[in-house]
Order: C-alpha cells, then structure tokens, then sequence
C-alpha cells in the first residue's frame, strides 16, 4: 500500500475513535451539566426573590433547552467529523487524480478554489441535513438570532439562520421531508410534529417564542394530529405537564380532545383524561396550576356555548 494511503488509514481510525471518545464523553457530563445549570439557575432566582413556583418552572426550562442543545450539537459534531473525513479523501484522490493526468498544468486558482469548496463541506452537509428535515428546521429555529452567525466555519455558523429555518419550515414544506435523516439518526421519527413542537415551546427569547408557536401554528393548520401522543401522553397531557397555560389554549381552540386518556399502565394516572391528570398534578404541588386551570375552563366553556 502506498505510503500516503497508510497515512489517509492512520488518520481516519484516529479521528473515528477520537469522535467515539469525545461522543461518549458528551452523553456522560450532559447530566452533571444540567445539574450545574440548574444549581446556578436556582441561586440566581432565590437572590431575586422569585417565587418557589417560578423557580420550578425555570429549572426545567433549563433542563429542556440544555438536552435539545445536547442533542443538536452532539449530530452536529458527528456529521462534522464524517463529513470532514469525507472531504478529506476526496481531496486526496482528486488531486492526485489532477497531479497524474495534468501534471501541474491546473491552474493554482483552480486549486485553491477546490480547497476551498472542500472546507465548505461541513456546513454544506449540515445545512442539508437539517434543512431537509422538519425537526431540524424546528431545531435550527429555536436558536437565538444572535447565537448565529453565517460564518460557516464558527462553531454556531452556518447557511440556514434561525429567522430563515422557521420560514422555510412554514412556506416550503415541499422542500423537506416528515421524517429526514436527521429524525431518523436521532431516532425521531415516532414523535408526532406537534408534540416535538410543544416539546421546544417556552424556553428562550421572546423571538424564539414566537417563532416556535408561528411552526405549531402552521403544523396545526396544515391538518397535523392533535390526539396522537408519545409515550402514553397526548399533546394535551404535554400542555399540562409543562404548565404551559398557551399551548393548552392553542391546542383546545384547534379542536384537541380534553378527553383523551392517559396511556401509562404503570403510572397512578393512567386512565386520567386531561382535566383529571391537571387536577393529579396540582395535588402534587409543585406547581402553581391556577392560571393552566383557569384558560382551560374558559377554553371549554368558549367549545360549549
């Protein structure tokens, strides 16, 4: 084998291992993470003054938006370095493909611009995978505008920004699939779009916010279920357990069923439609559920009369 091959097999077994390493290393401190987070998050609440209740809701907005960014970064990384050992072989052949056959006659701007193309490739290759998934649009839609940057080769660059993911996702749906690469890589595709949305919903700056409601809208609008659930709990089972006072609102104006049951045989509140599993939560009290409660009643009697 050519001594230069030996040395494009060296590289890739270390840079896949590397990769390995540092993936493993990700899933291990993501936890000791959220608990430093949180930690800090509770400290600066307390010196506040902010309410038990606030601070509950805050914590696991902390909790929510650490795990999505985890999981954003952690595909993130992994396309970074199969793609880059991609570009890189592809290089090597290409031009030792031109060397051969030219031999030196390819001019250098040529050169340099295929360089060039290939440093690109990354990006390339995420704004793809993202931008042809729905979930990944959802995901690119939740970063904050001044997170990003269209510099390709910072850590939060790239060709599709948050403001252009959101239209994309609510004007172009021919342009990217239910269920892509992406959702398939991260084992997605058995969670219904609404309930991924509700799953991203209330966390960030008010921009985002309302970024994230514009995509449920359009979801909704555009037919989407709002009785098909994930693990036994129905989008309306998730309003409630996130205290989300908005979403419930949004979802029972869309025709969702108040009473769906919940289907956890191995939880206390299995069988609990969505005002029974409110009122299971609230004796709990952990939480302050009036305001929840109080759109859910209007809501209702707005459906009735």
């Amino acid at each position: 084998m050519p001594t230069f091959l030996k040395i494009v097999v060296i590289c890739i077994v270390i840079s896949v291992t590397l990769a390995n390493v540092i993936l493993l290393a990700s899933d291990s401190t993501m936890e000791s993470a959220i608990a430093e987070a949180k930690e800090e998050k509770h400290s600066e609440l307390l010196e506040s003054g902010a309410s038990q209740n606030e601070i509950d809701k805050e914590l696991i907005k902390v909790e929510k938006k650490l795990k999505l960014i985890n999981q954003w970064e952690k595909s993130q990384f992994e396309d970074f370095v199969a793609i880059s050992i991609f570009a890189s072989i592809l290089g090597l052949l290409s031009g030792g493909f031109i060397y051969s056959f030219f031999v030196r006659k390819v001019f250098r701007k040529t050169q340099l611009g295929l360089i060039f193309f290939a440093t690109l490739t990354p990006a390339l290759w995420q704004a793809f995978l993202f931008g042809t998934d729905a979930r990944g649009l959802i995901i690119l839609s939740s970063i904050e505008s001044k997170d990003f940057s269209f510099n390709p080769y910072t850590k939060d660059g790239g060709f599709i920004s948050p403001v252009i993911a959101s239209w994309l996702f609510i004007n172009h749906p021919e342009l990217y699939n239910e269920c892509g690469m992406f959702s398939e890589r991260l084992d997605l595709c058995n969670m219904p779009i609404v309930f991924y949305i509700g799953s991203t919903l209330d966390f960030g700056s008010e921009e985002v916010i309302e970024r994230q409601y514009s995509n449920l809208k359009e979801v909704i609008n555009r037919g989407a279920s709002l009785t098909e659930g994930y693990d036994g709990l129905a989008p309306i089972h998730q309003a409630i357990l996130f205290n989300n006072p908005r979403y419930a609102a949004l979802l029972i104006e869309s025709g969702a069923d108040i009473g769906q049951r919940v289907n956890k045989p191995d939880k206390p509140y299995n069988g609990y439609h969505a005002v029974e599993y409110l009122n299971y939560l609230d004796q709990k009290g952990k939480h302050d559920f009036n305001q929840l409660r109080l759109v859910i009643n209007e809501k209702l009697y707005k459906r009735v009369n």
